[in-house]
This record gives C-alpha cells, structure tokens and sequence, in this order.
C-alpha cells in the first residue's frame, strides 16, 4: 500500500483528494495542529502517570542524593574491588583525580622558529 492509497473511514486519501482538491490541505492543516497540540499538553505533565515510573523516578532522586554526599554503601569485598582497580588504573594514566574529566593543555607551534633552523 502506497501513501496514496491510505483507507480513511471508508475512502481513500486518492478518492478523498479527487473529490474535493483542498482536502489534502484541509486535512494535512489539521492533523500537524492536532499533533502540535498534543506534544506541548504532552510536555507540560512534568509528574510520571505511572506508579512503577514515580518509583523508579524517586529511586534515581535518591541514588543522586546519596551518590552526592557519598555515602552510597559498599560491602568490604566491593569496597577491596573498587580500591584494586582504581589503585591499578592511577598507576596506568599516571595517577590524578580519576573521577574529573582530564584538561587537555595544547601548546601552540612556533613555525617561524623550525623555518630558520
């Protein structure tokens, strides 16, 4: 089935179109209003419809609370695990704060100076 050929109530949107030439902009005008409509009503609901939603949503606002002031809670074997690895990835990349992103420093050529020697 081609676009043209889309059944609506009966008819066809070929059929629809040859009896009436500005019903294809009549209905395409409407539908994206409809649609337009919808997202932004869609948009504004800011709280979860869903009850397993509300509870995953307050799961996460608490992970980042905790997470924040860390006091997110390890058994000692996750804790041992979580050390080992961190203690062997500063020793790859030269230690430093592995939980920043690293500042890359660039330093500009001088190509004056390679041109005279």
């Amino acid at each position: 089935m081609g676009s043209t050929n889309t059944i609506v109530d009966g008819f066809t949107m070929q059929n629809i179109t040859r009896v009436a030439p500005c019903a294809k902009t009549l209905i395409s005008h409407s539908l994206r209003r409809n649609i337009g409509v919808t997202s932004v009503a869609m948009a504004k609901t800011n709280a979860p419809t869903d009850s397993v939603q509300k509870l995953y949503i307050d799961k996460i606002r608490e992970y980042a609370k905790l997470s924040a002031s860390g006091k997110i809670q390890m058994d000692a074997q996750s804790q041992k695990d979580f050390e080992a690895e961190s203690a062997k990835l500063k020793k790859l990349y030269g230690g430093g704060d592995l939980t920043k992103f690293p500042e890359f420093q660039f330093k500009e050529i001088d190509f004056e100076a390679k041109k005279d020697a």
